[in-house]
């Protein structure tokens, strides 16, 4: 979410749970085929070191058949780096999803849900409305892998799914990402974790706070949900 200060990503607010250096080594526009090529990169600079998997619920769950193979030589391009930064500083992505939400269909209404929860509004964008018959799948490509898995995986939730009691047309019916996960030869054997549960109950709390754990009109973790999320995750790794 490029709406967050950097000393409130995930990876920031970790580094101030104990000793351990938490590094955030993904880039944008990503999905689970990019993110394994990022983690083969990074394990063969620093073999030692662990990885962790955040898999969205929204769109990362697909039949996966090509690699992106050398897609995070990326991030030695000092060129797109600066790129990256000017999209932050100047919200460049929020703007132009926007644009091009509104070029591609001639009545967004049909895309978006608005929803009114405790009196605020909340936008849910239609495309992010889970099914049950998720799958995640790899072909024989990504054998290539084997040595580059992470050492845990972590399932985000879309908003739709966490805020799901609210929603008219919308199950709140609960995928077991555990099992879908495990179902494919990559990630069988990796520690799985699903936020789901946890970020439902965090989200019921905080409304009677009047405090939202997503931004309203976008369909990533605000401040807070990185928060939270991040006190799942260290008690989740040290339970």
């Amino acid at each position: 979410n490029l709406r967050i200060s950097n000393e409130n990503l995930l990876n920031e607010i970790l580094n101030n749970y104990n000793e351990l250096k938490y590094y955030n080594a993904s880039l944008t526009s990503q999905d689970v085929a990019h993110y394994l090529e990022t983690i083969k990169f990074f394990k063969e600079k620093n073999p030692q070191k662990k990885f962790i998997m955040f898999i969205f619920a929204g769109n990362d769950f697909l039949e996966y058949k090509k690699i992106k193979k050398n897609y995070s030589n990326k991030i030695d391009n000092n060129l797109l780096r600066f790129y990256f930064n000017i999209k932050k500083k100047f919200d460049f992505h929020s703007k132009i999803s926007f644009i091009l939400k509104n070029i591609k269909s001639n009545n967004l209404n049909n895309k978006v849900d608005e929803i009114k929860i405790k009196g605020k509004s909340f936008y849910f964008y239609k495309d992010y409305y889970v099914k049950e018959d998720q799958i995640l799948n790899f072909s024989k490509e990504f054998e290539i892998y084997d040595k580059y898995l992470p050492n845990y995986i972590f399932i985000i939730p879309s908003k739709a799914q966490v805020y799901c009691k609210y929603l008219k047309n919308y199950k709140c019916d609960k995928n077991n990402y555990e099992n879908i996960v495990r179902n494919n030869f990559l990630f069988k054997n990796i520690i799985i974790f699903d936020s789901t549960d946890y970020l439902r109950q965090q989200a019921s709390s905080m409304l009677e706070n009047e405090m939202i754990l997503y931004d309203t009109d976008d369909t990533h973790l605000n401040e807070e949900g990185l928060s939270l999320l991040s006190k799942f995750v260290i008690r989740k790794i040290y339970e």
